[in-house]
C-alpha cells in the first residue's frame, strides 16, 4: 500500500498498475479506435490487466459489464487480430473498466482521483474531446489533485489543437499549466501509419535515393490524399473547418515534412521533429500575383447519386466551405530550389488514395531520344507499398523503350497485413513506452496553423472563388491546369500497380 497526501488527505494507493484514462469513452473514436487497439495489444501480450487498466469516463448510465457488452457488438469490425477466441475476448474484459461521471462537472473529479489512488499512481489521459473541452478537463485534474497526485502523468490530446493559431496557443497555455511539454502527446495518426514510417527507410536506407533527392534529380513532387467518402455525419465539424484546415493542416503537412526534410542526426524525438520543423519553415505559399493560377479550392455537387455538400447533414445551403483544394507550393531549401510541391486533397474523388509521387527529370538515352519519366510512388493508403516506372528496351528486333513497373504491394500480402499494427495500436504502445517520435511536437503544430493561415489569407485578399466539381471526379478541371502549366499532371491511382481490395 502506497500512502499519498492531496490537499491534506491521505489516500492509499494499493497498485501499481498503469492507468490509461479516456475521456470521451462512449464516442466513435474510443469504439472504433482506441478499444480495438487494446485489444490488439492484448492478443499480442503487451498489454496484460495486471499492469494496466484502462478506464473509461462518460456520463452513460453504464456499468463495468454493460459498457464491455456495447464495445463488443463492433469490436471485430475493427481489430485486426479477428478470430474470436473466448479466451482473449474475456481476458481483454478484465482490461476495461468503466467510470461514470460528467467531465464539464468539477466537483465529479474528487471521486475521479480516487478512484484512480485506489488503483495506480501513473496515469495516461487521452482527450477523445473537442478541443474547446481541453482546458476545463486539465483544469479539472489539477484542482481536483489529480496531476499532483499521480507521480508519473501524461496527457494524450487528439487533432485539431485548436481551431486557428491564436486559439491554439490558448489551448496550449491552459494545458501546460497542467502538464510539462515532455508530458503532452499530440495525436496525428498519419504519423503512425506503416508507409509514412517507411519514408525515411526509403529515403536514408537506400544508397539510390538518398543520392537522388535534391533538384538536380527531381523534377517535381506531389502529395494526394484523395478520399472517395462525403462528408457523412461530421458536417457540424466540417462546415467550419473545411479541407485545408482538415487535412493540410496536419495530415499534408506532415507527409511534406518526411518528404522534405534533412537527415535528421538520429531517430530520437528531439532530432527528428528539429528536422520536420525545419523543412516546414522551409515551405513556402504561392505568391500573391500567382495566386489564382497555383491555388484551387473546390466543392463536391452531386452527380445525381449523392447529395451535393450543400445538402448533407448539418451543412448551411449556401455554405462556402471547401471539400477540395489543390496548390504549388516551393522551399526555400537549396536542395529542392525551383522544384515545384503539389498537394491536393479533396472529398468524392474518383478514388481512395493517399499517395506520395515523385518524379524524376527525363533522361536522353543512347538513341537520342528522351526517355519517360522515372516515378517513384509511395502509397500511404488504403493500398500500401512501393511502385518505381523504370525504361526498358521494348523485346524484339526495335530500337524502342517500354515504361515497365517495379510494384511491391506491401498490403496485398496476408502475413504483411497481419503482423503491420494499426495507426491507433501504434501511438498506444509508443506512448505506454513514452516515446515520443510519433507524435508531434509544438513547433510543427505552431508552423503547420501559420502556414495554412497564410494560404487563408490570401484566399481573401485574391478574392479566390469555390469552384463546383462533380462527385466522384478528380475535382474541378482548373486543378489540372493548375499543374500543366509548369509542364506536368497529376499521378492518378489508376497509374498504380496491383492493389488489394480489401477482402
Amino acid at each position: 500500500m502506497k500512502e499519498l497526501i492531496v490537499r491534506g488527505c491521505i489516500i492509499m494507493s494499493g497498485s501499481n498498475k498503469t492507468l490509461f484514462v479516456i475521456f470521451g469513452g462512449t464516442g466513435d473514436l474510443t469504439y472504433k479506435k482506441l478499444v480495438p487497439a487494446f485489444y490488439d495489444l492484448y492478443v499480442l501480450n503487451q498489454v496484460e490487466p495486471k499492469d494496466l487498466e484502462v478506464v473509461i469516463i462518460g456520463r452513460r448510465d453504464y456499468t463495468n459489464e454493460t459498457y464491455r457488452e456495447t464495445y463488443e457488438e463492433t469490436l471485430f469490425k475493427h481489430v485486426r487480430f479477428k478470430n474470436r477466441d473466448e479466451a482473449h475476448i474475456q481476458g481483454f474484459r478484465e482490461l476495461i473498466s468503466y467510470y461514470k461521471m460528467d467531465f464539464h462537472e468539477p466537483d465529479h473529479y474528487f471521486g475521479l482521483r480516487d478512484y484512480l489512488l485506489e488503483r495506480g499512481n501513473r496515469a495516461l489521459f487521452y482527450l477523445a474531446v473537442a478541443p474547446h473541452s481541453f482546458e476545463e478537463i486539465t483544469e479539472s485534474l489539477k484542482t481536483s489533485g489529480i496531476t499532483a497526485a499521480m507521480t508519473d502523468k501524461q496527457l494524450l490530446i487528439e487533432k485539431p489543437f485548436g481551431d486557428d493559431l491564436e486559439s491554439a496557443i490558448e489551448v496550449d497555455k491552459a494545458i501546460k499549466k497542467c502538464f510539462k511539454e515532455s508530458e503532452i502527446y499530440r495525436i496525428d495518426h498519419y504519423l503512425a501509419k506503416e508507409m509514412m514510417l517507411n519514408i525515411l527507410t526509403i529515403r536514408f536506407g537506400n544508397m539510390t535515393f538518398e543520392r537522388l533527392w535534391d533538384k538536380d534529380s527531381i523534377e517535381s513532387i506531389q502529395v494526394s490524399a484523395l478520399e472517395e467518402g462525403g462528408v457523412n455525419d461530421r458536417g457540424n465539424y466540417y462546415d467550419i473547418t473545411g479541407a485545408l484546415e482538415d487535412m493540410f493542416q496536419s495530415h499534408l503537412l506532415q507527409m511534406l515534412s518526411y518528404v522534405l526534410m534533412d537527415r535528421p542526426k538520429s531517430m530520437q524525438p528531439k532530432h527528428l521533429h528539429r528536422a520536420q520543423e525545419r523543412a516546414l519553415r522551409r515551405l513556402k505559399p504561392p505568391k500573391l500575383e500567382n495566386f489564382n493560377s497555383e491555388f484551387v479550392l473546390g466543392q463536391y455537387v452531386s452527380n445525381g447519386e449523392v447529395n451535393s455538400y450543400v445538402d448533407e447533414t448539418h451543412v448551411k445551403a449556401d455554405s462556402k466551405t471547401e471539400t477540395f483544394f489543390a496548390m504549388k507550393l516551393t522551399s526555400s531549401d537549396k536542395r529542392f530550389k525551383d522544384v515545384p510541391i503539389y498537394v491536393r486533397s479533396g472529398k468524392r474523388m474518383k478514388e481512395q488514395s493517399t499517395y506520395i509521387a515523385i518524379t524524376f527529370k527525363p533522361v536522353i538515352g543512347i538513341n537520342g531520344k528522351e526517355h519517360d519519366r522515372n516515378v517513384l510512388i509511395i502509397r500511404i493508403g488504403p493500398d500500401e507499398g512501393i511502385y518505381f516506372k523504370v525504361n526498358i528496351k521494348r523485346p524484339g528486333n526495335f530500337d524502342e523503350t517500354q515504361t515497365v513497373s517495379m510494384d511491391f504491394c506491401q498490403s496485398c500480402i496476408y502475413e504483411n497485413r497481419l503482423n503491420t499494427p494499426q495507426a491507433y495500436e501504434r501511438l498506444i504502445s509508443h506512448a505506454l513506452k513514452k516515446d515520443r517520435t510519433l507524435f508531434a511536437s509544438w513547433p510543427i503544430v505552431t508552423k503547420s496553423w501559420e502556414l495554412t493561415e497564410q494560404l487563408q489569407s490570401l484566399v481573401k485578399e485574391s478574392n479566390n472563388q469555390i469552384i463546383p466539381y462533380t462527385a466522384f471526379e478528380n475535382g474541378p478541371k482548373e486543378s489540372k491546369s493548375l499543374i500543366k502549366t509548369n509542364g506536368h499532371e497529376w499521378v492518378n491511382d489508376e497509374v498504380l500497380g496491383q492493389t488489394f481490395n480489401g477482402q
